[in-house]
């Protein structure tokens, strides 16, 4: 293997590591949102997996396998693929998991046809290869209506601001990719891009996509900002929002999530811990919670979420 080979996978390998610690918050159960019109119920029910999220709701009359399996198709159809123990996804079962023994070239075919989760699986196979094509094909599952390709874009805009990455100059292609995808950028930096899609993205999805660790991202990703780029970061992810709804228009998509999954867990006055809320661009999502009702559980992974139950 020649030196300039050896550099290029010392690069990658660089890459992959920074995206692991970036995206970490994918992996997780969701946590809680705050509501304006949700119903209170009793607090401190505890859940640590899907049995008890069932006991929960066939104690309230509702067909509790009908509403899980509804939630997590809500979920897979916004592009989170990923097993899930309390939503009784195993990781045999989880889509993400089938799309990934796939060939290439049905991949392709599938991704051609508007399949998201081809377009996915495809984005993630060529990261290490080729981050700058696994970008693209993260926009285009954006595009075809993925919430968490948003948030994988935002990771991999953060990860190519690293200037750890200007450390290997043995490949002039890939560092001259990478200086092209800086310099496109003329409102601000990487940094500031990566903001407003991960802000996007919780704009699309709306509190059902929230969890921690998506929460401390956004959160530490705001502190590290200069002042004066937060407000017009805000103002980029509120028109991020609009052009990803109007591409999705053009392909016959629905372009903006109203109706809340049936059951789905969410941070406590998630709204009053978000950035951008003095900036007179306001991370808000349109889901209608007017049918829902709240209660306080404890989770199993220690934290405290609400637990949303929506009547459709």
């Amino acid at each position: 293997m020649s030196k300039t080979n050896v550099y290029t996978l010392v690069a990658t390998a660089l890459l992959g590591v920074l995206l692991y610690v970036v995206l970490q918050f994918a992996r997780k159960v969701p946590t809680k949102p705050i509501t304006t019109s949700v119903m209170a119920e009793p607090a401190g029910l505890p859940v640590g997996g899907q049995s008890d999220l069932l006991a929960i709701l066939a104690a309230r009359g509702i067909d509790a396998q009908r509403a899980i399996a509804e939630s997590v198709d809500w979920r897979q159809a916004r592009g989170f693929l990923d097993s899930d123990r309390v939503f009784g996804v195993a990781d045999d079962d989880a889509p993400g998991r089938i799309y990934e023994t796939l060939e290439f070239a049905t991949l392709e075919s599938m991704s051609e046809g508007g399949d998201l989760a081809a377009t996915q699986t495809l984005a993630a196979r060529i990261l290490l290869e080729d981050p700058f094509a696994s970008l693209e094909l993260y926009s285009i599952a954006a595009n075809q209506g993925s919430v968490f390709a948003m948030l994988k874009i935002g990771a991999l805009r953060e990860t190519f601001a690293n200037i750890a990455l200007d450390t290997y100059r043995a490949d002039p292609a890939y560092l001259g990719k990478l200086s092209e995808l800086r310099s496109k950028n003329s409102r601000g930096s990487l940094k500031m891009e990566a903001f407003a899609y991960v802000a996007a993205a919780i704009r699309d999805g709306g509190i059902a996509i929230v969890d921690q660790d998506l929460l401390n991202w956004i959160q530490r990703m705001a502190r590290e900002l200069p002042p004066a780029e937060l407000a017009p970061a805000c103002e980029l992810s509120a028109n991020l929002f609009l052009k990803i709804s109007a591409a999705r228009r053009r392909r016959g998509l629905s372009q903006i999530t109203t109706e809340p999954p049936p059951v789905f867990f969410g941070i406590p006055n998630l709204q009053e811990q978000l950035p951008c809320r003095s900036t007179g661009h306001s991370i808000i999502w349109l889901l209608d919670l007017s049918r829902c009702s709240v209660i306080q559980v404890d989770h199993a992974d220690g934290e405290t979420p609400d637990l949303y139950i929506c009547q459709n």
